[in-house]
C-alpha cells in the first residue's frame, strides 16, 4: 500500500504540473505519457531512421496548472485555506535548478523592456521564474468578486486540480489512519460518518457527529423518550447498568469537548479528534457488545 500511495502522489504531482500528454494511436485508442516525454522519445527512437513510419504522432494540448488567479478564486468557493503561493512557487524555482544571478539578470532584463530576458534561462526555469512573478503579484491583489469570460472558462480545470491534489493529500492520510482503527461488531450510521471525518480530516465533524452517536445510544438504551441533558443520561446509564467506568468519565469528556467545538469554535487537533473518537467507539462497542 505503501509503494502504491506514493506512486500515485508521484503521478498525480507530474499532472498537477502539467507534465503529461495525450496522444491518438492509430487505431483509435489513446493513452498517456506522465513525466518527462523528451528523456522518453529519445529512448524510444534511438536508432530509428527518419521516415520509417515510426515516429511520434502529434500530441495533444497538455493540460497546464490554473492561473493562480483563478485557483484563488476557485478556493475562495468553498472557504477553502489559501497556501503560500509565494512560498510554493519559490521550491518550483529552486527545484528548477536555476541560478540566483540568472534570476536577477532576468527580472531588470524585465523590468527594463529587454526583449532578450529569457537568455540563458531554459524552458522549465522561464515557466517557473513566471510562476514565481505571478504569485507574488497574487498576494498584493484581493480575490476578485467575479471573473472575466476567459478565467470563468479555467475554473471547471482550477477545482479539478485543486481538489485532486487535496484528494490524494487526504488519502495518503486516509491509509495511514485506517490502520489504527479496530473493527466494530455493530453498525451505527452516525459513527460511520464520525470515522469518515476523521479519516478524511474533518476533525470538529468527527467530535461533533461522534458525540450525536454517542447521546442517540444512551437514549436509546435508557428507552429516554424526552429532552434530557447528556450529564443526565451518562448517570442513567450507569444507574441502569448499562454504563460503567471509565467509561462514564469518558461519555463526560466527549459531551464537553464537543461543546466546545460547536459552543466556543475550538479548533480540534487530529489527536484530539482521534481520541475523543476512539473513546465513543470503546463506550459504544462496550453497551452494544459487552463481554
Amino acid at each position: 500500500m505503501t509503494d502504491f500511495v506514493s506512486t500515485l502522489n508521484e503521478v498525480v504531482n507530474l499532472i498537477l504540473a502539467g507534465h503529461w500528454t495525450r496522444y491518438g494511436a492509430r487505431d483509435g485508442s489513446l493513452y498517456y505519457i506522465i513525466g518527462n516525454e523528451d528523456a522518453l522519445w529519445r529512448d524510444l527512437t534511438e536508432g530509428w531512421a527518419p521516415g520509417s513510419g515510426r515516429e511520434p504522432r502529434s500530441q495533444a494540448p497538455t493540460w497546464k496548472c490554473p492561473d493562480i488567479g483563478v485557483e484563488r478564486y476557485a478556493r475562495a468557493l468553498t472557504g477553502s485555506e489559501q497556501p503560500n503561493y509565494e512560498e510554493r512557487a519559490l521550491e518550483q524555482l529552486r527545484e528548477s535548478g536555476i541560478d540566483v544571478e540568472l534570476v536577477v539578470g532576468a527580472v531588470r532584463k524585465l523590468l527594463s523592456s529587454d526583449p532578450d530576458w529569457t537568455a540563458g534561462l531554459d524552458r522549465e526555469q522561464i515557466y517557473a521564474l513566471a510562476r514565481y512573478l505571478e504569485a507574488v503579484a497574487a498576494d498584493l491583489t484581493p480575490i476578485p468578486d467575479g471573473l472575466t469570460e476567459l478565467e470563468a472558462g479555467q475554473v471547471s480545470f482550477a477545482l479539478q486540480q485543486v481538489y485532486l491534489c487535496e484528494t490524494v493529500n487526504r488519502y495518503t492520510e486516509l491509509c495511514r489512519r485506517i490502520g489504527r482503527l479496530a473493527p466494530l461488531p455493530f453498525p451505527d450510521r452516525q459513527l460511520e460518518e464520525a470515522t469518515q471525518c476523521w479519516l478524511h480530516g474533518f476533525h470538529r465533524a468527527t467530535i461533533v457527529l461522534a458525540a450525536a452517536a454517542l447521546e442517540h445510544l444512551l437514549k436509546t438504551v435508557t428507552d429516554t423518550h424526552f429532552s434530557a441533558s447528556f450529564p443526565v443520561l451518562v448517570d442513567k446509564a450507569k444507574e441502569q447498568g448499562k454504563v460503567f467506568e471509565p467509561n462514564g468519565e469518558y461519555a463526560r469528556e466527549v459531551y464537553h469537548t464537543r461543546n466546545a467545538v460547536v459552543h466556543k469554535g475550538w479548533d480540534p487537533t487530529a489527536e484530539d479528534a482521534e481520541e475523543m473518537l476512539i473513546k465513543v467507539r470503546g463506550i459504544m462497542s462496550s453497551v452494544l457488545s459487552p463481554a
